[in-house]
Order: structure tokens, then C-alpha cells, then sequence
């Protein structure tokens, strides 16, 4: 990994995935559903040429995107929303969409590399579901 590092930021909710790549600066959207994930993956470097993928975690609706993009072995990394918006407004941006929030996430990434943690198997996450409600 040098210099030439992709650094992927994906805002999510339950019907797209806005997504930001740096230092490109190219944005898109897709959907959030197994076409559209396969589309996004179009879009990306290989994964050992990505530095990270950044998520915000969203009640779940970032689990399909972050478990295709793990088994295909880029870098995931699903961050709290307010680490996010915290980062936003220490560098004052203050607008709040989802192509900005997508690279503010990119930025994020790229900036502090936060630590890359292994994901739950799918049974893992059901049983944490139910133990948690």
C-alpha cells in the first residue's frame, strides 16, 4: 500500500448506499441490495490496494455491504455514527447529506485508519440480536 491508497466512505440507509472514493473524488450511488452491492464492487480498487471502507453503523441496514466487502477481503471498518458527525464538525462541515456524509467518511478513513475488527458470522449476530433485545 503506498500513496495511491483508495479510501472508501459508504453512507447507508435502508434503500442506497452513497459512496465516496478518495482521492478521486468520485461519488455515486446504489442500491442497497445484492445488485447493488455487485456494482459497487465495479467501482473499487483491489482490495490490497484500498486503505479502508468506512461505514457508519445504522441499525443494521450496513451489515449486507460490510459482510460482502469482508469476504472479498477489503479493509471494513463500521464506525459509531457520532465518531462520524464528530469528525465532521471538527473539520466544520456542517452540511449534513448523504454525498457529503459519504466522503467525510472517506476523509475519516484516511485520516485516523481506524482499527479493522473481524465481523460476526451471521448465526453470531442473530444470537447478539436476540441476547440484546
Amino acid at each position: 500500500m503506498g500513496q495511491d491508497e483508495q479510501w472508501i466512505g459508504i453512507d447507508v440507509c435502508k434503500r442506497w448506499l452513497d459512496v465516496h472514493l478518495r482521492p478521486e473524488g468520485k461519488s455515486f450511488r446504489v442500491s442497497n441490495h445484492d445488485g447493488g452491492i455487485q456494482e459497487l464492487v465495479t467501482h473499487l480498487e483491489l482490495p490490497c490496494e484500498v486503505g479502508r471502507v468506512v461505514l457508519e453503523s445504522t441499525g443494521g441496514y450496513e451489515r449486507q455491504v460490510a459482510l460482502r466487502l469482508w469476504a472479498l477481503a477489503y479493509p471494513v471498518v463500521v464506525i459509531n455514527a457520532r465518531q462520524g458527525r464528530n469528525f465532521a464538525k471538527a473539520a466544520n462541515q456542517l452540511a449534513k447529506t448523504d454525498r457529503v456524509d459519504a466522503a467525510i467518511l472517506a476523509w475519516f478513513g484516511e485520516a485516523l485508519k481506524p482499527q479493522i475488527r473481524a465481523f460476526a458470522s451471521d448465526a453470531q449476530a442473530q444470537l447478539q440480536d436476540l441476547v440484546t433485545r
